[in-house]
């Protein structure tokens, strides 16, 4: 009897399911909520609006003025060049802001060491080899095609490394964004500094951009990654009065709580205010 009912139990333990790994919240919601989704839909669907609305200006004669910032730009004193007749474009970062990097979040989330620092060498390896491991954020490709419809070209620039710039083309082609040209349609980071100013200006030099979105304030400008400015007063500075008149109207930011400056801060940085502290009346 023993003989018989080993097998068994063996056969029930090979065929019962694994117990799910757990990932942390921040992956939960930006890879696996329906709030993300919609969020990101939301923003995109405004983009679009604006977008129309400043190609109806162009086709009634009026001036445009550029989204990215003008040398001698302060956060408090920004400064914005006319259009002239440039063509329109629309300047999006590539990683959690057109492209959800499944395979690799999916890979980071559930590693065992992930407390350990960031994995440079793993994530250089995907660049080259996870082009068909990706897709596209939830509406994004609805955003696209109606720009290009519009005649608003569209322009990816992202800090993926120059060296790998076909590998990011074809992940953005696998996606369905159809293809991208190094160099053309598609910047990268050839010089290793994470800065994207030096591209924008470059972008700008040839086209109207209408509109920047991004899942980092370092995709607006670089300005906001100022070493100088401490958690609390990078937050504060996204409500400057020459600012904050911005957000949707020409810059457009997706939740991304996983990584980047939008996960930094102690509990004194994110809760500054004294005053506002409490705890549990026994």
């Amino acid at each position: 009897m023993k003989h018989a009912i080993l097998p068994a139990l063996l056969l029930a333990a090979a065929s019962a399911p694994a117990p799910a790994t757990d990932v942390p919240k921040e992956f939960r919601y930006l890879y696996g909520s329906a709030e993300a989704a919609a969020i990101t839909r939301e923003s995109y669907r405004a983009l679009v609006g604006l977008a129309l609305e400043r190609k109806a200006e162009r086709d009634a004669g009026k001036p445009l003025t550029q989204t990215v910032l003008a040398s001698g730009s302060t956060l408090d004193h920004p400064l914005f060049e006319g259009c002239g007749g440039k063509p329109l474009a629309a300047v999006f970062d590539v990683d959690e802001t057109l492209l959800l990097n499944i395979g690799f979040e999916e890979w980071d989330a559930t590693r065992p060491d992930r407390d350990g620092p960031w994995p440079k060498d793993a994530w250089a390896s995907w660049e080259k080899t996870g082009t068909d491991k990706v897709a596209a954020l939830p509406g994004a490709l609805d955003m696209v095609a109606a720009l290009r419809a519009a005649g608003v070209a569209v322009i990816y620039n992202t800090n993926r490394n120059g060296a790998t710039a076909d590998y990011t083309a074809k992940a953005l082609e696998f996606a369905g964004f159809g293809k991208a040209t190094p160099g053309v349609d598609l910047y990268t980071d050839t010089i290793g500094d994470g800065k994207k100013d030096g591209r924008r200006a470059a972008i700008a030099s040839t086209y109207c951009v209408i509109a920047l979105a991004g899942d980092q304030l370092g995709d607006i400008s670089d300005l906001f990654n100022a070493a100088a400015l401490s958690v609390p007063q990078r937050r504060a500075a996204t409500a400057l009065p020459a600012i904050a008149p911005l957000w949707g109207q020409g810059w457009f930011l997706l939740p991304n709580p996983v990584y980047g400056p939008p996960t930094r801060g102690t509990a004194d940085d994110v809760f500054p205010d004294p005053a506002l502290h409490w705890s549990p009346v026994p």
